[in-house]
């Protein structure tokens, strides 16, 4: 792999030719674009430890101290590969002495430092190097030893739901934002596992296969802007562009701005916006008879609780006047319907109803939604399984059997997470 890089500023350069047997020296000016294809860790001329990173001309490599170049995307430098002593062709003609890296040096590779007086022994700097690597995260620059391992305990449990977090260039992760957003994926799966419950009446432990089922893969994405709307339009009367907080794109990534965590109103919760953002998975995802979810949904107007749902086994009648009728938190950005049917789910999932007949009348709505989202979950992609491993099943209970045994046997890292192809 090779990244492109800038040096920022007139230097000399030690270099190893690609192919001719000597090195040569000479200077490379500030500005010049090259391509980096790996990195070291080494003492200068003064016994100084240094990150090295290698990069191409057209006669041959040479090798620069980290601080006297750029990236324009230093997100991906996790990537390039660590080259050790004994991959240098004749090492003692570079100018510089390979060493193993200090801890320091090890975190940096993955942009984390610990904070004064904190130590992790070899082992476990290397265990968190692979895990934030293996799930392409960025954090935030400080941590604490304790505040590292939880970060990490985080993301394997995401994982374990099929999430991965990631950060754009400068949108790293702290330890509260991923507390935040565990908490948000957590309430997701239980409400999700509620239903599965209800419907199958399978086993308890349907949180983490319940979401995987419906809401993997999903990537979050952290990003160090106030507003995340991809596209801005200027509303005419305020003469301002509504600034999203968060978004969902296509049902596979979410992202989450400053706001997300900083900018909360009194009208919901952080997990309120993130947990409704999640929730847009299943409309973009979910085509019931070919429809939207929302088309299947009662904005306002009358509805009957049917009389299986209800104490006394009789039905009642309630009638909306508005959209937010029986519900408790409201983070949608806007009333079109794919946001109201959102704040639904996300009033389902938070247990956000209130104690009165429309609360229950919207309970009941949420049961029907998620029965269909369910039940094409499984008619669409729960035979594909099923042919693929040579089983058929037509019925819904044995299409959840066959896809619940998969994903018993299967580790989700086997899984390509970002393709709309795959959905187990």
């Amino acid at each position: 792999m090779e990244i492109k890089g800038k040096v920022i500023a007139t230097t000399n350069y030690r270099s190893l030719p690609l192919i001719a047997p000597e090195t040569f020296a000479g200077q490379q000016k500030a500005n010049t674009n090259v391509s980096v294809n790996g990195v070291t860790n080494a003492l200068d001329d003064h016994g100084t430890e240094h990150l090295w990173y290698r990069c191409a001309l057209a006669d041959g490599n040479f090798w620069i101290r980290s601080d006297l170049i750029s990236f324009s995307i230093p997100s991906i430098l996790d990537q390039l590969p660590f080259v050790t002593a004994a991959e240098i062709p004749n090492p003692k003609k570079i100018a510089f002495t390979v060493v193993e890296p200090s801890q320091d040096t090890l975190l940096k590779q993955v942009g984390v430092a610990l904070a004064a007086g904190e130590t992790l022994d070899a082992e476990e700097i290397k265990l968190i190097i692979a895990a934030l690597k293996r799930y392409g995260t960025r954090l935030r620059k400080e941590w604490t030893a304790a505040n590292l391992r939880e970060a990490i305990s985080i993301l394997d449990k995401l994982f374990s739901y099929g999430v991965v977090m990631h950060g754009s260039d400068g949108g790293g992760w702290s330890l509260s934002e991923m507390q935040l957003v565990q908490r948000s994926i957590d309430l997701v799966a239980s409400g999700t596992a509620r239903h599965f419950q209800r419907l199958f009446n399978v086993a308890d432990n349907m949180d983490t296969v319940g979401f995987r089922l419906m809401f993997a893969p999903l990537r979050i994405v952290r990003v160090p802007i106030d507003d995340v709307n991809p596209n801005p339009v200027i509303d005419p009367k305020t003469g301002k562009s509504p600034k999203w907080w968060a978004r969902n794109s296509r049902g596979f990534e979410l992202y989450l701005g400053n706001l997300a965590f900083t900018g909360m109103s009194f009208k919901f919760r952080p997990e309120d916006l993130i947990v409704h953002e999640t929730s847009h998975c299943l409309n973009f995802r979910y085509r019931p008879q070919g429809k939207f979810l929302y088309d299947f949904y009662t904005l306002k107007g009358s509805y009957t609780i049917p009389a299986a749902e209800t104490f006394d086994g009789k039905s009642v009648k309630t009638n909306f006047l508005d959209f937010d009728d029986g519900y408790s938190t409201r983070p949608r950005s806007s009333d079109h319907p794919a946001e109201v049917v959102t704040d639904a789910f996300t009033n389902d999932f938070v247990n956000g109803y209130q104690d009165s007949v429309k609360g229950e009348a919207r309970r009941s709505q949420v049961r029907g939604l998620m029965k269909l989202a369910i039940e094409n979950r499984l008619k669409e992609y729960g035979a594909v399984r099923a042919r693929v491993r040579g089983e058929s099943d037509k019925t819904l209970e044995g299409r959840l059997a066959i896809l619940l045994d998969f994903l018993d046997e299967t580790e989700f890292a086997d899984l390509n997470l970002f393709s709309d192809k795959i959905m187990a």
